[in-house]
């Protein structure tokens, strides 16, 4: 694959920044930034973020992985965060997404009657809120500090896309219930020593619409880099596992 960034300050208005940044591979995905600060101290952030991914994700039957899902995931938004001091914001935005996943082929040869479509997903218009802090004494490193991030996302009656194999659209209703998500990581460093930290962590994701397999978190690799609902996990690949919901606890 190949890595682009590109950055730019004050674009088209003093004290604006502009940042892009994708990753072109199998898989791609990216991500473009629009931000301002605005106020008498500088202290309110104004922005627009656009940003997409493609992802190949597992998909169970009964417990049990039966073949893979190509999902894409398109959100664009516009948010106001606050900066109460250096390092903890508070934001809101408004939301607009879209998230679809289409079954493998032998997904639909092997089991018909369930994976009688070719694609399935949303589209909708939601709102946004985000919380951090960020006290750690270095961003790649840190040996001291805590870090805390909180995101809630809430869409109202979002337009469902389904289509048949037959390639027809669904009739019927024509939108899903409204549904939500949360998510919560927390991360502390403890010098121990000279040379050694201590690593506790939290991660916490809820989702109130267990089937939106479009929207599902996804575990594996080192880092998430740009993908939204990717869990970093050491020893699952990209992927490897997803869930509607989850927990995880570390001690490092």
């Amino acid at each position: 694959g190949l890595l682009l960034n590109y950055t730019q300050s004050n674009f088209l208005v003093s004290g604006a920044k502009l940042t892009l940044a994708a990753d072109l591979s199998e898989y791609p995905q990216g991500r473009l930034y629009y931000r301002k600060y605005t106020g008498r101290r500088m202290e309110t952030l104004a922005g627009y973020e656009m940003y997409y991914e493609s992802n190949l994700v597992p998909g169970y039957l009964q417990g049990r992985e039966i073949g893979y899902f190509n999902q894409h995931h398109f959100t664009s938004e516009i948010s106001l965060r606050h900066a109460r001091k250096v390092n903890q914001q508070l934001g809101i935005g408004l939301l607009f997404e879209y998230s679809v996943v289409y079954p493998s082929k032998a997904m639909q040869t092997l089991y018909p009657e369930i994976y009688n479509f070719s694609r399935y997903g949303y589209a909708g218009f939601g709102l946004t809120g985000f919380y951090g802090l960020n006290t750690l004494d270095d961003l790649l490193y840190p040996t001291e500090g805590s870090q805390v991030d909180i995101y809630v996302k809430g869409l109202l009656n979002p337009w469902k896309d389904l289509k048949y194999l037959n390639d027809t659209l669904e009739k019927g209703a024509a939108s899903l219930e409204s549904f939500g998500k949360f998510y919560l990581n927390y991360e502390h460093y403890k010098r121990i020593g000279a040379k050694f930290s201590l690593n506790p962590g939290f991660s916490l994701g809820l989702g109130t619409n267990a089937f939106i397999a479009s929207d599902y978190f996804f575990a594996g690799g080192i880092r998430s880099n740009l993908r939204r609902n990717q869990l970093p996990f050491m020893g699952y690949r990209p992927g490897e596992v997803v869930a509607s919901n989850y927990v995880l606890a570390k001690l490092g």
